[in-house]
C-alpha cells in the first residue's frame, strides 16, 4: 500500500508540473509566440535568367552567361578579335527599367545588349527571369518554400563568322588601323569581319577595369570602338 501511495503521489506531481508548463506556454509565452506568427512573412526572390549563347559558324562557343558567386556575368571567349561583332552587355538604366525591353520587365540586375550582335539580337538572347516564393520567420530564416518559377534562358544565336579565321586575321591586323572582310564564294556569307584596333567586351560586360573602359571610350586616336569594316 505504501508503494502504491508513493506511485500515486508521483503521478500527481508529474501531472501538476505538466499542467504548469502548459499554462506557462499558453499565458506567459502566448503573446511571444503570437508575435512570432504575426512576423512571419512572404518573400519573393528574383531568379535571374541566362542570356542565350552565341556560336560561330562551326559551332564554337563565342559567348555565354556564367555564374560567379551570386552574380551572372557574360563571358566572351574570343575577346578583342570578335569585340566589334559581339558587342557587350550592360546594366539597364532607369528609363529602360520603366519602359522594359522586348515586352519584358527589367530590374536593377538586368543586362541588355550594347552594340554588335548583343544589341541587334537582344530580344532573342534575352531570357525570362524566374522567382522563388518563401515564408520567413521573425528572425529572417526561411521556414518553408512555397513555390518556384524557374527562369527561362534566352535563345541561342549562330553567326556566319568563323572564329578561328577571325582570330587569325585580327592577329595579322594587330598594330594597324585597318579592316578585313572574307566572304564565302557562291553564298556571299561573311566568314571574317576583322577590325583593328578593337576592344575586349569582357571589360565592359563584367566591369572589371573602369580605367580600361575609360581608355577605350576616350581613345580619340585609335578609336577601338569603331567598326572600320
Amino acid at each position: 500500500m505504501k508503494t502504491f501511495w508513493f506511485l500515486k503521489t508521483g503521478i500527481a506531481v508529474s501531472f501538476l508540473v505538466l499542467l504548469m508548463v502548459i499554462l506557462r506556454l499558453n499565458f506567459v509565452k502566448g503573446s511571444y509566440y503570437k508575435k512570432l506568427a504575426r512576423d512571419n512573412k512572404l518573400t519573393e526572390t528574383l531568379v535571374l535568367a541566362k542570356r542565350g549563347k552565341i556560336f560561330d559558324t562551326k559551332g564554337r562557343l563565342v559567348a555565354e552567361s556564367q555564374w560567379q558567386g551570386e552574380s551572372l556575368v557574360r563571358k566572351y571567349f574570343y575577346g578583342e578579335s570578335l569585340g566589334i561583332i559581339t558587342g557587350y552587355v550592360g546594366k539597364v538604366n532607369e528609363e529602360e527599367m520603366k519602359t522594359g525591353k522586348c515586352g519584358k520587365k527589367m530590374n536593377n540586375q538586368s543586362l541588355i545588349g550594347r552594340g554588335g550582335v548583343e544589341e541587334t539580337m537582344n530580344c532573342a538572347l534575352l531570357g525570362t527571369d524566374g522567382k522563388k516564393l518563401t515564408e520567413t520567420d521573425a528572425l529572417g530564416a526561411e521556414s518553408r518554400q512555397l513555390g518556384v518559377y524557374d527562369p527561362i534562358a534566352g535563345n541561342d544565336v549562330n553567326l556566319s563568322i568563323d572564329a578561328f579565321w577571325q582570330e587569325k586575321m585580327f592577329e595579322l591586323l594587330s598594330g594597324k588601323k585597318a579592316a578585313a572582310i572574307v566572304s564565302e564564294v557562291g553564298t556571299g556569307k561573311i566568314l571574317v569581319l576583322a577590325t583593328s584596333p578593337s576592344f575586349d567586351p569582357n571589360v565592359f560586360s563584367n566591369e572589371i577595369d573602369n580605367d580600361k573602359i575609360r581608355n577605350y571610350l576616350n581613345d580619340s586616336e585609335g578609336l577601338p570602338m569603331l567598326n572600320r569594316a
